[in-house]
């Protein structure tokens, strides 16, 4: 174990390399995926293992009165409920899958919705909106499908039919990517 040293700053992958045949770098997925839409940068918008994690180290967080959860794993149901017990009084999760293909295990939701969590699922996020520091809510979209005929994650929406979520706090918890930014520091070419 090397404490308090990070690859591409502090380690060179040279110095790491010394001594051994082969390297394995196992990056993990701490950085957040993003929605790619209009008004992710708003204030009252936050993703979901930072927003565990700061609760779970005690620091405060300013909900509001209602949150909604874009997502529909067992994160965005554990940001759902901790939302609610951090005092939200309602709390909304919207997922792209209907309720009887979430992704979360079914205990879980069941857990969520006897204390008083609302799912909508077939929808996804067009747009986060609100005005200057304070935010509205949700424009989403009907979404049809998930996955093509080939099992892909490509969703299709039908445009036409849309609806509007108020929120307080969005919390975003649609995934984690790799944070491979320490590669390039190091000077390894990132393949695809």
């Amino acid at each position: 174990f090397e404490y308090q040293r990070v690859l591409g700053k502090n380690l060179s992958l040279d110095e790491l390399r010394l001594g051994y045949d082969t390297v394995l770098i196992a990056l993990g997925c701490s950085q957040p995926r993003k929605l790619g839409i209009a008004g992710e940068d708003l204030p009252g918008v936050v993703y979901a293992l930072p927003f565990l994690k700061s609760v779970r180290f005690g620091q405060s967080q300013a909900l509001g009165r209602k949150v909604v959860v874009i997502g529909g794993g067992d994160v965005a149901v554990d940001c759902a409920q901790t939302a609610r017990r951090l005092g939200a009084e309602e709390v909304v999760v919207i997922s792209l899958e209907d309720d009887s293909s979430l992704p979360a295990h079914p205990n879980v939701v069941n857990g969520a919705k006897a204390e008083g969590i609302v799912f909508r699922g077939a929808w996804g996020p067009q747009a986060i909106r609100g005005q200057g520091d304070r935010l509205d809510g949700v424009q989403l979209k009907k979404c049809v499908s998930v996955f093509d005929a080939a099992a892909n994650f490509r969703p299709v929406y039908d445009v036409c039919q849309t609806d509007f979520e108020t929120a307080d706090c969005v919390i975003v918890a649609i995934g984690q990517s790799a944070d491979l930014s320490c590669l390039a520091d190091c000077g390894i070419a990132r393949a695809g």
